[in-house]
């Protein structure tokens, strides 16, 4: 009896499955993500490696797949959001033939495409087990896959955005400004731990962007990077950078300033969709 036990369990041992030494782990979630090394429109050869210690999302697609292009109109809509947060996008062709790159660089200009495409070799794509596109896959900082979206699904860049701002976390792009500039927190202490009642979802920091635009971007600059108006870099870092304090500089202005006049021409909902515009942003470019 106890021979048998010992044969079925090496049986079971010997069936399981598990890498080889040196084999790539399969691209899984909770995996590391399989490294590759691809070309780009121009022939510059690109890695996974590249973009060490960033987020990145990829996407498997090719020109002739239907499902794909509602694909690369979402990456695109994220990308103009967070490329000045440094997360990288990537679109991963799987058109085959000697015109491939140039078919992805036509349809690119098409479809006003502007986040890096690279040229899967075949390797790519296997080592990522993509049988069927889109594909997306998306990578924490160290690269370990957190999601994996396979398909295309009404919604697909809604969930994608939850994904990176998990990812990059308000504590994370709070810490630390790239500039020098450390938030001399609560200054207006009384609404220091208010918190904004509406979450920063997709569809509020569209809002905050499409409101910042009309009323804030003429004085300060796209992003809030100066224009004729103070640098909200500073404004923001001086002032708090809690959701209270930030509220609190909208409404009434930072010193006395122009800025009173929010209070009267929007209504709190909207100031609260600025709020979190301002918190997507770069931490060096608020």
């Amino acid at each position: 009896m106890k021979v048998l036990i010992a044969i079925v369990i090496s049986a079971a041992l010997f069936i399981m499955p598990a890498c080889k030494p040196g084999e790539t782990p399969p691209a899984v979630v909770g995996n590391k993500a399989p490294s590759f090394t691809l070309r780009d429109l121009e022939g510059k050869k690109i890695g996974l490696s590249d973009f060490s210690g960033k987020v990145v999302i990829m996407d498997f697609w090719a020109t002739w797949c239907s499902p794909c292009k509602e694909s690369t109109r979402e990456f695109e809509r994220l990308h103009r959001r967070y490329k000045n947060r440094g997360i990288v996008f990537l679109g991963i062709s799987m058109d085959l033939g000697g015109s491939a790159a140039q078919k992805v660089k036509d349809f690119s200009e098409r479809n006003d495409l502007t986040y890096l495409m690279l040229m899967d070799d075949g390797a790519a794509s296997k080592a990522y087990a993509v049988h069927n596109i889109p594909a997306t896959y998306v990578l924490d900082k160290n690269h370990v896959i957190v999601k994996i979206y396979p398909g295309y699904m009404p919604g697909l860049g809604s969930m994608i955005s939850e994904q990176i701002e998990k990812l990059s976390s308000n504590a994370d792009t709070f810490a630390q400004n790239d500039q020098g500039h450390k938030p001399q927190q609560h200054r207006h202490e009384k609404h220091a731990k208010q918190n904004n009642p509406i979450p920063m979802t997709e569809h509020s920091v569209t809002q905050g962007e499409s409101l910042y635009e009309k009323h804030c971007q003429p004085c300060h600059g796209g992003s809030g990077n100066g224009g004729i108006g103070p640098n909200l870099t500073d404004t923001i870092w001086i002032h708090g950078n809690t959701d209270g304090e930030i509220f609190k500089i909208i409404t009434d202005g930072a010193q006395g300033t122009a800025m009173r006049g929010f209070e009267k021409e929007l209504t709190k909902e909207m100031r609260w969709h600025l709020v979190n515009y301002l918190k997507s942003l770069e931490r060096s470019r608020l």
